[in-house]
Order: C-alpha cells, then structure tokens, then sequence
C-alpha cells in the first residue's frame, strides 16, 4: 500500500472484512475500529461499507475506479461481511511445539516420521 500510494498507482485495495483475524476476533488485534482507517497512514482514502450490499460496494468501486483513472492514486475499501462459518478448518488436532513440549508425548507426523 505504501508503494502504491508514493508513486500514485491506479490500483484498488479491497479488504472482505468479517470482523476477525483467523479465530480471534479483530478488536483482539487492532486499536482502531476500522481496517478503512488505516489508509490515512499510507496517504490515501479509505472507505467503509456495507459488503452486503452489493449497490455500496459498486459504488465505492466506481468512486475508486475513477480517482485512480484520473491519476489520483489508489483507494482501500473495507468491505464488512458477516461470518458464516470458521474460516480456518484445515487444523484436525491441537498444535503442539515439535518434541511435544514439557510433560507431552511426541504426535506422530504425516508419513509415520516423528
């Protein structure tokens, strides 16, 4: 983001926010309320809307489309969605350091190999 707000690029940064970070919810991880508001940082606008709604969303994209074509440089737009479901389930068990840790046994690793 940075580079492309020094050099002034036409490019769109979209953020599909869902309101965490893996597991953890996003206010666990930021100290702002918006991921949109990070852009003043960067030198650039950012704007917030609804993800849902698909007329907002084609708004801010036009708005967007439009500065960077008239050379003004890039955009951030949040895009808040409602979470579904777990966006990580690839994990089957816990993870544990390699060697098990402190009083732990050693799990087994893909190919028999511990």
């Amino acid at each position: 983001m940075n580079f492309a707000s020094v050099h002034r690029l036409p490019v769109i940064f979209i953020c599909e926010n869902n309101g965490y970070a893996i597991s953890v919810p996003l206010s666990a991880q930021m100290a702002v309320d918006s991921v949109a508001s990070r852009a003043a940082g960067y030198g650039m606008p950012g704007v917030s809307v609804d993800g849902m709604d698909a007329a907002a969303v084609y708004e801010a994209t036009a708005a967007a489309a439009e500065r960077a074509r008239s050379g003004a440089g890039p955009t951030l737009i949040e895009a808040r969605v409602e979470r579904f479901r777990p966006a990580h389930r690839g994990r089957r068990r816990p993870a544990l350091p390699r060697g098990g840790g402190a009083g732990r046994a050693a799990l087994p690793r893909p190919g028999g190999r511990t």
